[in-house]
């Protein structure tokens, strides 16, 4: 199974269980992971993934690595992963989980590339034309690319699209080619 679709999958059945705690139920279990992801690099990884650490010690400090005040539900995943030998696999799994609260809050988060600074007119019409289109609130991050010409590229999670001069004047030249 490729990585995406196990991140996907793992991901599904996390918010489906976070649902079931209620309509805040989702970031209970975001909020009691966060810290665990931002954790889960350098030692702490190498420690969890090390055959000379037993699972009982591995189990002993994801949980800690929790917190005592994470929901149950959210340990059991934690303890899943671990079992699984899932947890290389657990930052793919949290960013498709957070997309998954964010759509479930309504909105979504995209990162839009320009040559140059947009102003707050073009900022504002990008915002719209992206809510009309995708009938859903946007959170941008705006990002200035110096290789660009000119045009915009917009980032929606894994979708990409593409309106910079660069592309444009590649479909144009392909065109002229074929």
């Amino acid at each position: 199974m490729a990585a995406g679709t196990l991140s996907k999958k793992y991901a599904t059945a996390l918010f489906n269980s976070a649902l079931e705690l209620g309509p805040d139920g989702p970031a209970l279990i975001l909020e009691a992971v966060r810290p665990v992801r931002q954790q889960l690099e350098g030692p702490a990884l190498s420690a969890l993934l090390s055959p000379s650490i037993t699972r009982k010690e591995k189990a002993e400090l994801l949980e800690a690595l929790a917190g005592e005040k994470a929901p149950r539900e959210a340990q059991a995943f934690l303890a899943l992963l671990l079992e699984k030998k899932r947890l290389t696999v657990f930052n793919d799994i949290f960013e498709v989980y957070e997309l998954l609260c964010e759509e479930h809050k309504g909105f979504r988060r995209a990162e839009v590339f320009s040559a140059t600074e947009l102003g707050d007119s073009g900022k504002n019409k990008l915002a719209a034309a992206l809510e009309k289109s995708y009938k859903k609130k946007f959170e941008l991050t705006y990002k200035i690319d110096k290789d660009m010409i000119g045009g915009l590229s917009i980032r929606i999670g894994n979708d990409l699209v593409d309106g910079s001069i660069r592309t444009r004047l590649a479909e144009i030249r392909e065109a002229l080619n074929n």
